[in-house]
């Protein structure tokens, strides 16, 4: 396990989350900007419905599941994944030490239109 910037950060957090009651996602917004006070708190931001965009009819790549197969690899087996945003292109090794290789399966369309405007994936709040 390695150290990560982001370690210190939820570790504060679930400091400040301990022995508090949440009855609502607001508290986590709530027990998340108090959990610390210097330099600054920490942002948080309450998400709502409208937030959430479904990009399902614009989706490139199917799956970043490197085989089909019953004895391909799957993406638990993945070391590395890369991503060429001027080929718009994923790649993925298997061992640290090999080349990356292009994902072989789920590539939809040859480019993709940075313009697309997508629909809101809920229409109204989930009850």
């Amino acid at each position: 396990h390695t150290q990560m910037t982001c370690d210190s950060a939820h570790c504060l957090i679930e400091k400040n989350l301990k022995g508090k009651d949440i009855y609502l996602p607001s508290d986590f917004v709530r027990i998340t900007k108090e959990a610390r006070k210097n330099p600054s708190s920490f942002e948080a931001t309450l998400l709502n419905y409208e937030f959430f965009s479904n990009y399902k009819s614009h989706q490139v790549y199917s799956s970043i599941r490197p085989g089909k197969a019953k004895d391909d690899p799957e993406v638990k087996d993945l070391r590395a994944i890369q991503y060429n945003p001027e080929s718009q292109r994923i790649f993925y090794k298997l061992m640290f030490d090999e080349p990356y290789t292009e994902f072989p399966i789920g590539r939809r369309c040859d480019k993709i239109n940075p313009d697309v405007q997508y629909d809101k994936l809920y229409k109204k709040p989930i009850p």
